[in-house]
């Protein structure tokens, strides 16, 4: 290149990572703690597990649902049916088991399952949704109701750390969850995920409870009604729900491309904004390195919102393991790899059953 034409990709180059530096800053500018005040704990709470299968932790993750600090709540699990490999274990933990039998049309079996709870148990003030592959503080149900005290909150929700137990995948779901706990951190961004997401029973009046029975999705068609009547999603972080897992390249794969279809069937404008803003990222990122070798290392200076992000990483996993930068240096050509291979799919398979994408 040119001389001039060098200066001009530069300033270009320049010009984005200021951009993306803007992004990190407004993003912890955005991100406003919210105070709220102590719930009584006399509200009724449900706490819904649906189950299908064995997971990796299942016993654990019971166990941690069944010694919560809150007192006034119920646990009940929802399983297909008597043959569910996960049936014996709940009832050895002494959980109350019902059957899936809610009727819902193109629903996925985690929405029957919620559904069927809802109508065998309708008088409870507060409903929990918790998933039956993670571990949960003892606190997590006092601390997840506590924004639920403004009546303008709809819906109080957390996010998972995928812990590694084993395998180079593993570490990579690691690093890949924490784009949607950086989500997390907006308002403007935010959305409830439903492995740990407490709502009111108010949200589903008004046909909302049809409309979540007709849903693939459930923290999809929550976030929706909580929107769509104006209702504001509070994030809980000062708790840490965990997810363990053994990954490998296929499951991981299979994984990540679904979670990204269900969250763009959730919100259309993911997929036109993922794909320019990881597509800028990328190219930020691997320019900068090249330049600052090619040129001048003080072009290093463009990597800055990087630093930031790569600072945030290390944080969240409470690690030193310099895999994770390995790891860093291709995650947002992966979630660009994600977001195309989610554009294309029409369904999506989930514990055995293969789903369409309406």
């Amino acid at each position: 290149m040119t001389d001039v034409t060098t200066e001009i990709f530069i300033g270009v180059l320049a010009f984005f990572s200021f951009g993306l530096l803007l992004i990190e800053f407004l993003r912890y500018w955005g991100n406003r703690r919210d105070t709220f005040t102590q719930r009584d704990a006399d509200a009724s709470v449900l706490v819904i597990v649906p189950c299908r299968g064995l997971d990796l932790t299942l016993r654990e993750n019971i166990e941690s649902l069944k010694h919560q600090k809150y007192q006034k709540y119920s646990l009940v699990a929802v399983v297909d049916d008597e043959h569910d490999a996960a049936t014996q274990i709940l009832r050895e933990e002494g959980v109350t088991v019902i059957f899936s039998d809610a009727e819902c049309s193109g629903c996925s079996g985690k929405v029957r399952a919620i559904a069927t709870a809802l109508e065998h148990y309708p008088d409870y003030d507060f409903y929990v949704i918790a998933d039956s592959d993670a571990t949960y503080p003892e606190d997590w149900i006092a601390s997840l109701l506590r924004p639920l005290s403004d009546s303008t909150c709809g819906i109080s929700t957390t996010f998972p750390v995928f812990t590694p137990l084993s395998g180079f995948w593993s570490k990579v779901k690691m690093v890949w969850g924490f784009i949607g706990m950086s989500m997390m951190d907006s308002p403007v961004t935010r959305f409830g995920w439903g492995g740990s997401l407490a709502f009111r029973r108010e949200l589903l009046d008004d046909g909302g409870i049809d409309y979540f029975k007709e849903s693939v999705s459930d923290d999809g068609a929550l976030t929706h009604l909580c929107t769509g009547r104006k209702l504001r999603i509070a994030y809980v972080d000062n708790i840490t729900v965990k997810i363990y897992s053994k990954e490998t390249f296929n499951s991981f794969i299979e994984w990540s491309n679904r979670q990204t279809a269900l969250a763009i069937l959730g919100n259309g404008m993911l997929l036109p904004f993922g794909l320019a803003y990881f597509s800028v990222r990328s190219f930020v990122l691997y320019s900068s390195i090249a330049v600052s070798i090619l040129i001048s290392p003080i072009l290093l200076l463009l990597l800055a919102p990087f630093a930031i992000n790569l600072y945030r990483i290390y944080r969240r996993a409470r690690s030193h393991d310099p895999t994770l930068l390995l790891i860093f240096l291709f995650n947002d050509l992966l979630y660009l790899s994600n977001l195309i291979a989610a554009s294309r799919m029409k369904t999506i398979n989930w514990r055995g059953r293969t789903y369409q994408l309406r």
